[in-house]
């Protein structure tokens, strides 16, 4: 209450989203951090994926304050979270005169608590042995040193051909494919977290490529 005393069995409501965040780490503007991609080669993360949209976890929960004017509710994850994401909380409550007022709160999500990051040029030739960076570091942007790390490729493949439609026309269709290269390289990450791994292609097409680490619980 405004005169300083617990608001003693005062009654809340709580709401709550899932979202998903997008971490950076000074120093480290040159890494990619966007976690995954699917078996179309897309990021699970990708900026147009429904995937990026708020989710409602709990709405308007009621929740009924103790004698030193506390709360606590617990929030169950309908499943575990694939990247950075934090967790949203608002707070509904009529204050004395009867109005409602809202605050809210958040706390961070990471599925691991290390994260790997990607740096390689935007294109290279295939003579070339590209030289592909990869950092890990803690979910506060820390180095972190001894840390697994591996590397899978996918290559890109897309097709075109032209086919007669009614009346005389062609139309162009076109088909992208989607070829697992497996593993590249992988190690463990330097005292400055750092991973150099060098890999060769005899193909010219886009490769996506997707680091991995894990943490000391295997997250």
């Amino acid at each position: 209450f405004l005169n300083g005393g617990a608001a003693k069995g005062a009654k809340v409501q709580v709401s709550t989203t899932l979202r998903p965040r997008w971490p950076e780490y000074k120093n480290y503007e040159g890494y990619h951090f966007i976690v995954d991609f699917d078996e179309e080669g897309r990021s699970a993360f990708a900026v147009d994926d429904s995937r990026e949209q708020e989710q409602l976890i709990s709405d308007k929960v009621p929740v009924t304050l103790d004698q030193t004017g506390s709360g606590k509710l617990s929030v169950s994850l309908p499943d575990r979270i694939k990247g950075p994401s934090e967790l949203y909380a608002e707070m509904t409550f009529a204050d004395p005169n009867g109005e409602i007022q809202t605050i809210h709160g958040a706390v961070e999500l990471s599925p691991s608590g290390i994260v790997a990051g990607v740096k390689v040029k935007d294109w290279t030739s295939v003579q070339d042995t590209g030289q592909i960076e990869i950092v890990t570091l803690d979910t506060q942007g820390k180095p972190v040193a001894d840390a697994p790390v591996k590397l899978r490729g996918k290559r890109r493949i897309d097709y075109s051909h032209r086919k007669r439609v009614v009346g005389g026309f062609y139309a162009y269709e076109h088909h992208t494919e989607f070829v697992d290269l497996g593993e590249i390289c992988k190690g463990k990450s330097d005292s400055r977290g750092k991973f150099q791994c060098e890999a060769q292609t005899t193909e010219a097409g886009n490769v996506y490529l997707l680091a991995e680490t894990s943490d000391k619980e295997g997250n």
